[in-house]
């Protein structure tokens, strides 16, 4: 996965951010944030940010995320 797309996901979609306050947390436009956010979820092979949102909190059970 992309930087970019790797701190989209740790910086919002996880969090339960919108597209926007994800956008605005990274400094970049919400018409940038949309694709990123899509390809993030077409990447894991997920429909959902809940699925994502799972899949992040798993993770953090494992190993702290940076």
């Amino acid at each position: 996965m992309e930087p970019r797309a790797v701190h989209t996901r740790r910086t919002g979609i996880a969090d339960g951010l919108s597209n926007r306050q994800i956008a605005e947390r990274l400094v970049i436009s919400q018409r940038t944030a949309d694709p990123h956010v899509e390809h993030i979820l077409g990447k894991l092979g997920f429909n959902s940010r809940s699925q994502v949102a799972a899949m992040v909190g798993a993770l953090k059970d494992e190993s702290p995320l940076p």
